[in-house]
């Protein structure tokens, strides 16, 4: 996937010791996501299991980005069941943008 590509080859030139843990647990998370998708026959099963893998702290916050987590959930299952298109990937980075900066939004609240 672009996307993890992308975020590996940040988090080799990443300086910040704090940036470069998010962008091993961004890639973790994306990893497990596509694992997930493939393990799971339908859609709601797997919007259940990827909701709470540690978005936030412990999970406590992660209920605050379900309105950016759950087009997240439905990209990646589309994803991998469009044979990896690239218009079902665009929609996946798409996707992740948007929960990428409400997510940053919260966890810098938190701070």
């Amino acid at each position: 996937m672009n996307l993890i590509e992308e975020l590996e080859s940040q988090l080799a030139g990443e300086e910040s010791v704090f940036r470069a843990q998010l962008l091993r647990e961004d890639v973790a998370h994306l990893r497990r996501l596509t694992e997930m998708a493939d393990e799971h026959d339908d859609r709601d099963g797997f919007r259940k299991a990827g909701a709470y893998i540690g978005w936030t702290s412990g999970d406590m916050r992660t209920h605050e980005l379900m309105e950016q987590l759950n087009p997240l959930l439905d990209a990646m299952w589309d994803w991998r069941r469009s044979d990896r298109m690239p218009k079902a990937e665009q929609a996946l980075r798409a996707a992740w943008d948007r929960f990428h900066i409400e997510r940053m939004r919260i966890l810098l609240h938190c701070l």
